[in-house]
């Protein structure tokens, strides 16, 4: 069983920091990611943030003329280059493209988080699309009255969802079943031989079951160690840790 996965890059792992941000600096265009920015959560964007910040790479998040650029929001006549239906959307040269993980994989090239062999990619799209399934089935819970509505205008109702939620088995399945990925890994990532979009996407949703549901994460920890040995130890990469210990999230 392989748990364990590296926190620095050595010698002889693809493209390292100093590698990518000077492979992305040379392109010149600048990352802009739109999204909602009076949020109080992190939302979608933050599966997009952690790429950025552990390549160590600049972008600039920002909301102006967001809502006239996405379709969902302009009964589909938005103004982007390219339709976009919902953010976040990036926007990076002529490219201007929405879905986190057509996002993250267009990324994962970018700045060097992309699998080596096309096993390699099938196994990180079916941990990635996985992982926005395992959110957006969570999700579901804080929004049982009104999906678009706030978590907070059906409180009651959505801590009472989210608790029978979990109680149900359904969560500890999903984490079970991401137990199982991260022991078969072949390290340093869960998808072949480099750290790819997948780890991120993993690692955020683990993130976000530890915080949403922290009574049930701590009672089943024996269940899925592997998880919270990765979790710790991807917390620790040094664009992670000093992004997760900044003022920018």
């Amino acid at each position: 069983v392989h748990i364990e996965y590296k926190i620095s890059r050595d010698p002889e792992e693809r493209d390292p920091t100093e590698e990518r941000v000077s492979q992305a600096c040379g392109r010149m265009a600048e990352y802009v990611i739109k999204y909602h920015t009076n949020f109080t959560f992190c939302g979608r964007i933050e599966f997009i943030r952690i790429m950025f910040e552990d390549a160590g790479v600049k972008y600039t998040e920002q909301s102006e003329d967001m809502y006239q650029l996405v379709d969902c929001f302009t009964e589909g006549k938005g103004a982007a280059p390219f339709p976009v239906m919902f953010p976040p959307l990036l926007i990076h040269g002529d490219v201007c493209i929405n879905n986190t993980p057509a996002i993250m994989r267009y990324l994962g090239k970018q700045l060097g988080y992309y699998p080596k062999t096309d096993k390699d990619e099938a196994i990180a799209d079916q941990i990635l699309l996985n992982a926005h399934d395992f959110i957006a089935e969570g999700r579901r819970q804080f929004h049982p009255t009104e999906d678009s509505a706030s978590y907070h205008s059906q409180k009651e109702a959505a801590d009472l969802q989210a608790a029978k939620w979990a109680a149900s088995g359904r969560l500890l399945t999903w984490l079970r079943h991401f137990n199982k990925v991260i022991e078969r890994g072949s390290g340093p990532g869960v998808a072949g031989a480099c750290v790819t979009y997948a780890d991120f996407a993993l690692f955020h949703v683990l993130r976000a079951t530890q915080s949403q549901f922290p009574e049930a994460w701590e009672s089943n920890k024996g269940e899925y160690q592997a998880c919270v040995t990765y979790l710790e130890a991807f917390a620790g990469r040094k664009g992670i840790s000093e992004y997760l210990g900044s003022d920018r999230r």
